[in-house]
């Protein structure tokens, strides 16, 4: 099969990798596995793919045609591939009698999977006693692994990994949950998805110590991007002890690996906890020990940036600027550095479309916008920093809550240096409103020591006065 045609379709319409999978309405990791030759889109999916591109199967390089689905005996129902996570469709039918009800609770499955999964029980007529059994049938027919047609849990505290999952398919499960993980804290940093994650890394860990010598390496790589994403959930629950954990055995991983982009990730993602604890630091000593490992840590990214991709290079020219810009005040070569740092980010941000290199770090120009604002704010050039902030705002986007509240903590701290003591106070309102409905504890903390300045600038402010409030009746 000619999986070039594939990618040369997506090519001409000048479209990334997401971008596709987007127009589809698939996950980006079942385009690349499909442009990869690791996967076939079948019936529904060649169709979309189809119509999107405005191809022929066959011109696309495909055997089947748009719609085409079989009819098979759940004995004989292979493994098919979803368009997961973002809606899930049947592929695969069970008898002719039933194709209709099953096309149907395709629909349901978009929207609510265990309800479906209910009524396909009920339609199948799966009456074993044995509730695992049934779902180990109704997961080969859906093409789902194990624990998700068992959805909420049930009886996974008396199985192992091993007897939930064959290997081929526990692999891709956790890569699959890895997406959800990420998509979900840039959502909400609630605590069920920091329990669960944090489930999984150790899950993983065990697992990636008993699998064949030959995938152990494959594995300690997943278990490497895991810690990654445990680290930025402990920071942002102000957990320093479980997030530096995390963050030393994504490093201990990458080095292990010889992978130069993990390493370069791990030691990214390193100090960009050490700076963070920096600026909710109450103690000054542990703000300067903090934002010392911040800095060699991002030496050490530094050094690896020329030879990673795009959307990690991006993010370690624009933390490196972030952190040296708060020591080059008065450094007229040291801003210099910065500001290059920040027009190397311009040049890949603005110069075409950015593929997933699998660190899921996003590089655009809001990010682009935001940090040259706190770059120029740490200079003390104010309207110029005004400018980016805005900018910023422009190309925010939507539903990236996380995102919203660091721009506006950044908006107060910009209106502070303004002496805006109202802008200051409503933008720490709102960063605070934020946090706290993504339970960001690191989010809440910044707006507390902004606080402490608002008070120091003009503590009988009605507007000071009503952020510190809000705070107190949340302390």
């Amino acid at each position: 099969m000619e999986r070039a045609k594939l990618a040369e379709a997506r090519l001409k319409k000048c479209w990334s990798q997401e971008e596709a999978a987007e127009a589809i309405g698939i996950d980006h990791n079942t385009l690349y596995r499909w442009e990869a030759g690791k996967a076939t889109p079948r019936g529904y999916n060649l169709r979309k793919v189809c119509e999107t591109y405005g191809m022929t199967a066959a011109e696309l390089g495909f055997d089947g045609k748009p719609g085409e689905e079989e009819t098979t005996s759940l004995a004989q129902t292979e493994q098919v591939d979803l368009p997961f996570p973002k809606t899930i469709q049947l592929l695969s039918v069970y008898t002719d009698n039933q194709k209709e009800i099953l096309r149907q609770l395709s629909e349901i499955m978009k929207y609510d999977m265990q309800e479906a999964i209910h009524e396909l029980e009920r339609v199948l007529l799966l009456n074993t006693p044995d509730p695992i059994a049934r779902r180990q049938a109704i997961a080969r027919l859906l093409g789902l692994p194990l624990i998700l047609s068992i959805g909420d849990g049930y009886a996974l505290n008396r199985l192992t990994e091993a007897t939930l999952f064959p290997e081929k398919d526990s692999l891709a499960l956790y890569e699959d949950i890895l997406v959800i993980g990420w998509d979900g804290f840039r959502r909400s940093k609630s605590p069920e998805i920091i329990s669960r994650i944090d489930g999984y890394v150790n899950k993983l860990a065990k697992l990636s110590r008993n699998v064949p010598d030959s995938k152990r390496e494959h594995w300690q790589s997943l278990l490497c991007r895991f810690s990654q994403l445990s680290t930025r959930i402990a920071q942002h629950s102000m957990n320093e002890q479980r997030a530096l954990s995390m963050a030393r055995q994504s490093i201990e991983i990458a080095i292990e690996l010889d992978n130069t982009e993990l390493i370069a990730s791990a030691f990214y993602g390193r100090s960009r906890v050490y700076l963070e604890y920096s600026h909710t630091a109450i103690d000054e000593r542990q703000k300067l020990k903090h934002f010392a490992s911040a800095r060699v840590d991002v030496d050490t990214a530094l050094a690896y940036a020329e030879r990673v991709r795009t959307p990690l290079k991006g993010n370690i020219y624009l933390i490196a600027a972030e952190i040296y810009a708060s020591s080059a005040a008065n450094n007229a070569s040291l801003r210099t550095q910065c500001e290059k740092w920040q027009d190397k980010v311009a040049t890949l941000v603005y110069r075409g479309s950015i593929e997933e290199d699998g660190t899921f770090l996003k590089l655009d120009p809001t990010a682009l916008h935001h940090e040259k604002a706190k770059t120029l704010l740490q200079f003390g050039r104010l309207p110029e920093a005004r400018s980016e902030l805005n900018l910023a705002y422009k190309t925010l986007p939507p539903n990236l809550l996380t995102w919203q509240m660091n721009m506006n903590l950044t908006e107060t701290s910009l209106s502070i240096a303004e002496h805006d003591v109202e802008r200051s106070s409503k933008s720490g309102i709102q960063a605070y409103s934020i946090a706290k409905a993504i339970h960001s504890h690191k989010g809440k903390a910044e707006v507390k020591n902004l606080l402490t300045e608002l008070q120091s600038l003009d503590p009988i402010n009605s507007y000071t006065r009503a952020l510190g409030m809000i705070v107190e009746s949340e302390s």
